[in-house]
């Protein structure tokens, strides 16, 4: 499907190929044999805002439309398709939170990615697969255990987490989600 964007939208893309050229295209096959996580590369995208584009101008991000961001997207993906899918990754990471979250958790988690935190959104279990609905995870009030959420070997760079998992009442199940923010340095 195509889309013809206005000079506003041609703008923004031109200035991901240019970011792109600059700091993508020379180093991601070295990083790609290497098995390396660029983080500065993604410090310079997200001190651009490229992470947050969409995320609401009221929570500090963008405001900018799917149209326009997936044209962004599109042009990063061209690139490093990896590198795109984090920072859309790190932006659907707060989605959950924007759409259900009271407004406290609303600015509180958005700060923390329009900050320049990385987020994560995982919908993958074993049985379960991408469906949701069929997923096993439960929530225990009394055992808040983290082992399998943290045994990542980038576990050091989350700076929030969001767990979605069944809460069970006596005549159905509801999702519920469960959060930890981390608030130590990187170092």
């Amino acid at each position: 499907m195509g889309y013809i964007l206005n000079e506003d939208q041609k703008s923004l893309v031109a200035m991901a190929h240019d970011f792109c050229e600059k700091e993508i295209k020379p180093y991601a096959a070295q990083w790609d044999r290497d098995g390396v996580f660029p983080l500065e590369s993604y410090k310079k995208a997200m001190e651009i805002g490229y992470h947050c584009l969409e995320i609401p101008e009221e929570y500090g991000g963008g405001g900018i439309d799917y149209v326009t961001v997936a044209a962004v997207m599109e042009e990063f993906a061209k690139y490093d398709l990896g590198f795109a899918t984090t920072l859309m990754g790190t932006t659907l990471s707060l989605k959950p939170v924007l759409m259900h979250g009271t407004p406290e958790q609303k600015k509180m988690y958005a700060d923390v990615i329009v900050g320049g935190g990385l987020g994560a959104f995982a919908l993958t279990e074993a049985g379960a697969g991408s469906d949701a609905a069929a997923c096993r995870t439960t929530f225990d009030a009394e055992y808040r255990s983290q082992r399998w959420l943290t045994k990542s070997y980038h576990n050091t760079l989350a700076k929030s987490l969001h767990t979605i998992c069944k809460t069970y009442s006596s005549s159905s199940f509801t999702f519920s989600c469960w959060s930890w923010v981390d608030s130590c340095n990187e170092d």
